[in-house]
């Protein structure tokens, strides 16, 4: 787990929502190909029962790293919540 993930992790986790989305959309400015950014952010939208934009958020996260078995299960958790 990268040091962003272990960060977005706590705030996800004490339901900092606003504020962890604010520090992946920073890092989506600065690079719109960021994988761990697109990632947490899909599992802010999940923790907040937004399926629909978790599902939009892991598949672009599937488009950049197509060969990753754990994002088309999460995905699939997404469609079916």
């Amino acid at each position: 787990m990268t040091d962003l993930q272990q960060q977005l992790d706590q705030l996800i986790k004490a339901r900092e929502f606003e504020k962890a989305q604010a520090i992946c959309r920073s890092r989506l400015e600065e690079n719109e190909d960021d994988f761990d950014a697109m990632l947490m952010l899909a599992a802010v939208d999940y923790a907040r029962s937004m399926f629909d934009q978790c599902a939009s958020k892991l598949a672009r996260c599937i488009e950049l790293h197509p060969g990753v078995p754990r994002l088309y299960y999460n995905l699939a958790l997404a469609y079916d919540a």
